[in-house]
């Protein structure tokens, strides 16, 4: 499927969920990076792709936070977190 810049930039809004975009360069480092198992930010971690990575990864951060502290808590619900083999 093709998807034009345009149409891109304005799916989030006909969309209700929320969002969290940005814009990561493709270079040709970021896809050898990622064919070799490598994470961007450690492999390049000064490269315009890792930065961009970096500030998404933030706002998404961000926006879970803001999004747990708004929640109701659950009732009824007893979490525990067991180490198992």
């Amino acid at each position: 499927m093709r998807c034009s810049a345009r149409a891109a930039r304005s799916a989030p809004r006909r969309s209700s969920a929320p969002t969290c975009s940005g814009h990561v360069p493709l270079q040709p480092d970021v896809v050898a990076a990622g064919d070799a198992g490598k994470p961007t930010d450690r492999s390049a971690p000064d490269s315009p792709a890792a930065r961009e990575i970096r500030t998404i990864a933030g706002l998404i951060a961000r926006k879970l936070s803001l999004l747990n502290a708004e929640a109701p808590p659950v009732l009824g619900t007893n979490i525990e977190w067991v180490n198992t083999p």
